[in-house]
């Protein structure tokens, strides 16, 4: 059982004020501090959310070769950079609405997953290097596929 606020171990302390912060708390009544099924079940939360947030550099990856290979489908032939614009490609424009949102919210996911990251960290410290983990081969995955660039797709996207 933890503090609600401070997250002060309160399991050895006896019902009244938490020791750390002063915060009053009754072990008979649950809605004075944090169970560890509360715990694990925010850790876990946490922990998805990280996931899925470093995804971000994946997904606008993945968006911006789903236009080129509407492009593609469209021009017959594979797009160029400096001669096709993705913007004057008939059937293209759904796509590049999904890539441009992916790309404007590529950097706030990530720096979200790093704030969610330091929250986890602190309250749960023995779960928080497999997120870290996670979150540094997803993003830097990510951001090698986008350096890379195979097929110059980022090239042609950005031009």
């Amino acid at each position: 059982m933890r503090c609600l606020t401070c997250a002060y171990d309160l399991s050895a302390s006896p019902a009244g004020p938490c020791p750390e912060c002063g915060r009053a708390f009754e072990p008979a009544d649950p809605l004075t501090y944090r169970s560890p099924e509360t715990d694990r079940r925010s850790a876990r939360r946490n922990t998805i959310a990280i996931c899925g947030l470093s995804l971000a550099p994946l997904a606008f990856f993945a968006l911006v070769h789903l236009v080129r290979i509407a492009a593609r489908l469209s021009l017959g032939r594979w797009p160029r950079p400096s001669l096709d614009d993705p913007k004057g490609i008939p059937g293209v424009e759904p796509f590049l609405t999904l890539a441009y949102l992916a790309a404007l919210a590529m950097l706030p996911c990530l720096g979200a997953a790093c704030i969610l990251w330091l929250v986890l960290l602190w309250l749960h410290p023995s779960r928080c290097l497999p997120a870290l983990l996670f979150l540094v081969a997803l993003a830097g995955g990510g951001f090698s596929l986008l350096c890379w660039d195979p097929g110059d797709a980022l090239t042609w996207f950005m031009d």
